[in-house]
């Protein structure tokens, strides 16, 4: 959970945010997450993933849920102890009752102020993360401007699909998406959650329009720095295949196995990241069968 939740986390803080059009306060539902809310003033709903960007590009709402198992809960308190240290208060709108967390650039890691909301239902848990990594002094107004998302929330936890909430759909062979966790679109060899042999972790990030060549060959080229550390590793390759553009890079893990690395930008104005790991005895998949499942995605709103 600790890398999960890092890498939805990852999608506002990974370099240079664009600004996104400007919308009213408006009803919104996130299809595949069971999630009802109010659209706060200046914030849209990307066409891929579970966030919403508000009109600055430095705000945003993360939305991630999950059955809960051991696993996720180990990991999940990890990460929150260390994104939120502060201890929580008690959160109720009527509708929903949980935990708010909140944060402050000044004293914990990351340049950015943060709210955290958990809720717990059945064996299910939802999270939804306040981010403002814009001027400090505005922090204030903008989440009191998003406490009326928290405010109107509400939530089926019955309703969960990862695809349909992610807003695409990829058919990488041996593995099936992990419909019950949401944020990132996970897909592994048996569906469950836990299962990391072999798993593809995909990220929407919240650029709302497409990068150009210049900055989507910097974006490619740093995630390969950031996951291969200056190991050897083959790549980037870029190819283009209709309005997809991939650039991807794979190597060892220093176990025999294989870490898989990509970039895709879409002419819809929307990019994300792909994290991968295929172990030694999966020879059936190779890196090009992965490429080509991005390029051929199906795009699901």
């Amino acid at each position: 959970m600790k890398i999960f939740t890092f890498s939805i986390l990852l999608a506002f803080f990974c370099g240079q945010l664009f600004a996104a059009d400007n919308v009213t306060n408006s009803k919104i539902e996130m299809q595949g997450v069971g999630l009802k809310s109010v659209l706060p003033n200046g914030f849209k709903h990307p066409r891929l993933g579970t966030f919403l960007i508000d009109d600055t590009g430095t705000t945003g709402i993360t939305v991630i849920a999950a059955q809960i198992t051991k696993d996720y809960a180990d990991r999940f308190r990890e990460s929150q102890k260390y994104s939120f240290p502060n201890p929580p208060e008690l959160f109720s709108n009527g509708k929903l009752q949980g935990q708010l967390y909140k944060r402050s650039r000044d004293g914990t890691i990351g340049n950015w102020d943060g709210v955290w909301l958990s809720v717990t239902k059945s064996n299910m848990q939802l999270d939804v993360i306040v981010s403002n990594q814009g001027p400090k002094e505005k922090s204030s107004e903008i989440f009191k401007r998003t406490q009326l998302f928290l405010d109107n929330l509400e939530w089926d936890e019955s309703k969960l699909d990862s695809e349909t909430a992610f807003g695409a759909r990829l058919a990488i062979p041996g593995m099936v998406p992990v419909k019950k966790v949401i944020g990132a679109s996970t897909y592994n060899k048996s569906g469950e959650i836990g299962d990391f042999t072999p798993n593809m972790l995909i990220n929407a990030l919240p650029f709302p329009r497409a990068l150009n060549v210049t900055e989507f060959t910097k974006l490619c080229t740093d995630s390969l720095s950031r996951v291969f550390e200056g190991k050897k590793h083959d790549g980037p390759h870029t190819t283009t295949k209709g309005s997809i553009s991939v650039c991807d890079g794979w190597g060892p893990d220093g176990r025999g196995n294989t870490r898989y690395v990509a970039v895709a930008n879409l002419q819809t104005g929307n990019v994300m990241n792909v994290i991968g790991y295929i172990p030694l005895p999966m020879n059936t998949l190779n890196t090009s069968q992965i490429r080509d499942a991005i390029l051929d995605l199906k795009l699901l709103r």
